[in-house]
């Protein structure tokens, strides 16, 4: 994100926050239990997530068909997958519906792309080719 943000404003690029550090901080200070349950979830799923990250890596430095058809195991349990993941999801989703039309670049994290309900997923009935 932060890299992203900079570039832009150093050329003077406009740029639209899906949402900003703020918003995230809130959201994990939001969290039921003060977290307890994502903190259980990272260090119960640290080694899997190691391996998803090299996954992802993997194919952002060379994209292949095994993409759209790779399973990508859960790392959140249910709930806290639906406030991370999927209520963000349908906001942004909401959000990026309202904008003019146009061609936008939207950057999110690497799960909103590849989870059930991604984001790809719940933009595509309304993308035009």
């Amino acid at each position: 994100d932060y890299q992203m943000l900079r570039f832009a404003q150093q050329t003077s690029l406009k740029t639209i926050e899906l949402e900003g550090a703020d918003t995230q901080m809130a959201l994990l200070h939001a969290l039921p239990d003060n977290g307890i349950v994502l903190l259980k979830d990272t260090l119960a799923h640290w080694h899997t997530n190691a391996r998803l990250l090299q996954t992802l890596i993997g194919w952002w430095i060379s994209p292949t068909e095994s993409m759209a058809t790779t399973e990508l195991p859960a790392t959140f349990s249910d709930d806290l997958y639906q406030i991370l993941m999927g209520e963000r999801n349908h906001k942004w989703q909401k959000m990026l519906l309202t904008l003019p039309a146009g061609n936008y670049v939207v950057a999110v994290g690497a799960l909103h792309l590849y989870s059930e309900g991604n984001l790809p997923e719940l933009l595509a009935p309304y993308v035009i080719h």
